[in-house]
């Protein structure tokens, strides 16, 4: 599957964001995570957000089937079936 990630602007996050992604991306290693890139089309868009106001809930700029909204440490703590 491949899966565009981006991340917010980190202004005031309230976790570490890269070490919950790194460690999310660890556990689907059958998947392909990559820098949201606009000119593709992905399967999923993981929106990592780094506080609950999640700013980027909208994101819409690239194509994607789904799109994971996560703003907090234990979403990346969620089973997602289609993953």
């Amino acid at each position: 599957m491949e899966i565009g990630v981006k991340f917010c602007g980190g202004c005031n996050p309230t976790y570490e964001r890269g070490a919950a992604y790194k460690a999310y991306r660890e556990r689907y290693p059958e998947h392909h995570f990559e820098t949201v890139d606009l000119q593709k089309t992905y399967d999923r868009i993981l929106v990592i957000c780094g506080c609950e106001k999640a700013c980027l809930r909208e994101y819409r700029e690239c194509g994607a089937k789904e799109y994971l909204i996560f703003a907090k440490k234990n979403d990346f703590d969620q089973e997602y079936p289609f993953l």
